[in-house]
């Protein structure tokens, strides 16, 4: 028959609770607390129940016995568990702590042993740095390969993005932010017209980058302060 092992888990809060509290307070508490702890041990292997063997006629001096405790220190620290619900005693004349189930880990002698297997390969790895350093220097190879497949994805996945015609709201302030003086409503009314196609049926793909040209194209353009002496000097010449 397979065997299992067990062990008492406490929690890093078990001494902040208040019936612990409590009881570590009392005169002698910190002992009573150990004779506690003794008693969740004891208990581990059979359920939660501390059993009556039937050594000493009375429980409590069985159980200084067994623990290797005083007598008048256990008997005191029944009297306690038993005001504050922390041990309940049965009719057989044994006693179940209610906290036991809460607070006990177990594990089969085969899990053990897969454990202990897991152990000594992380100690083959320690012996054996180059093995170890070999395939730590895989995984990263493997890692950036994975992140040069998504960075060459990306730039096709942009280049797929739908686009969407801006609203007047972001034009103005795109604008407003070049200081380029370009009227929203006449650029957006321009490019709605086209159903936002760029020159020779090429379709808009960035907006801010179609503003920034007409913002370019309308630098290139004279205004009429620098055209008018143009044709003043032609009309001298007729």
């Amino acid at each position: 028959m397979a065997r299992r092992y067990y062990w008492l888990k406490l929690r890093d809060t078990f001494f902040e609770e208040p019936k612990i509290k409590k009881l570590r307070r009392i005169a002698g508490g910190d002992t009573f607390t150990i004779i506690y702890l003794k008693m969740l041990l004891l208990s581990i292997n059979n359920g939660g129940m501390l059993i009556h063997e039937g050594i000493e006629e009375d429980f409590s001096d069985e159980l200084s016995l067994v623990m290797n405790e005083d007598a008048e220190n256990v008997k005191l620290t029944l009297a306690f568990l038993q005001t504050h619900n922390l041990i309940e005693s049965h009719p057989d004349r044994n006693y179940f702590l209610p906290k036991s189930a809460e607070m006990v880990g177990s594990e089969s002698e085969s899990a053990g042993r897969m454990r202990k297997s897991r152990g000594n390969k992380t100690s083959q790895c320690d012996a054996i740095p180059s093995q170890c350093a070999q395939n730590v220097t895989l995984e990263k190879r493997e890692k950036t390969k994975e992140k040069r497949e998504k960075s060459v994805l990306a730039p096709q996945a942009t280049h797929n993005k739908k686009f969407t015609p801006p609203s007047v709201e972001e034009v103005t302030a795109y604008c407003r932010e070049r200081h380029n003086g370009i009227d929203p409503e006449q650029f957006i009314d321009y490019y709605a017209a086209r159903g936002w196609d760029l020159s020779k049926g090429r379709k808009m793909k960035d907006w801010k980058a179609a503003v920034r040209t007409w913002e370019k194209n309308e630098k290139d353009t004279p205004s009429p302060s620098e055209t008018e002496p143009v044709r003043v000097y032609a009309n001298l010449r007729t």
